[in-house]
C-alpha cells in the first residue's frame, strides 16, 4: 500500500481523528484550512489534483441510493475479477475454507479475522502493532480484542524488548499457531 503522501489525487471525506486530519492536511498542503477536513458534511469532499490545480478544492458527491443487501461481496468479486484480479494464495484475508482445527467458536468472519491476524504476524514478524492493524483494516479496539483472544488461546507470545529509544512489545507465534497455519 502506498503512503498517503504518494497519492496523485487524494480525495478526503470527513475525518474525526486529529492525527488523520493532520496527515491529510499535510498531504494536501493545507495550513489554516485543515479544520475543514473534520467538518465536511455527508456528500462533501476535498480534492487535491497534484500538478494540475495548485490548491485543494471542495466537491459535492451526489447521493446514490443502493438497496441494502443488493451489492454483496460475491457481486463485487465477480465484477472486479477482470479489472483487478487477485491471487487467492496471496490474499490471506479472504480464505475460502475453514480449517477443521479452528480454535475459535465465533462466527466465520471472526475466525477469518483471527486467522488473518496470525498470518500477518507470520509474514511481518517485525511489524509494529499500528501497522499490523492498518494492514488488516481493523480498528485498534478490534485489534486489541483479537490480540487478547489469541494470547489467551496460547497462539501468540508477547515480549518486551528494549531498543535505543525505549521499550516495545513484540508479538510472536507459538508452535500451536504455526501448526494451525501450516494446516491451512
Amino acid at each position: 500500500m502506498l503512503p498517503v503522501t504518494m497519492l496523485q489525487s487524494p480525495i478526503c471525506m470527513n475525518l474525526k481523528h486529529k492525527t488523520d486530519i493532520n496527515a491529510m492536511a499535510q498531504c494536501m498542503l493545507l495550513d489554516k484550512e485543515r479544520d475543514i477536513l473534520g467538518s465536511l458534511e455527508v456528500g462533501q469532499a476535498v480534492v487535491k489534483l497534484q500538478g494540475r490545480i495548485a490548491k485543494p478544492f471542495e466537491i459535492s458527491i451526489p447521493l446514490f441510493e443502493i438497496e441494502k443487501g443488493k451489492i454483496t461481496d460475491t457481486f463485487i468479486k465477480k465484477h472486479m475479477q477482470n479489472i483487478a484480479p487477485i491471487d487467492q494464495q496471496e490474499d490471506f484475508r479472504l480464505p475460502d475454507s475453514q480449517p477443521e482445527s479452528a480454535l475459535v467458536s465465533e462466527p466465520k468472519n471472526k475466525d477469518e479475522t483471527l486467522f488473518a491476524f496470525l498470518k500477518d504476524i507470520q509474514q511481518y514478524h517485525d511489524s509494529g502493532i499500528a501497522q499490523r492493524y492498518k494492514r488488516l483494516g481493523i480498528s485498534v479496539r478490534q485489534g486489541q480484542k483479537i490480540k487478547a483472544k489469541v494470547l489467551s488461546q496460547g497462539l501468540i507470545e508477547e515480549q518486551i524488548q528494549t531498543t535505543k529509544t525505549g521499550r516495545i512489545k513484540v508479538i510472536s507465534l507459538t508452535e500451536k499457531a504455526e501448526t494451525l497455519l501450516s494446516g491451512r
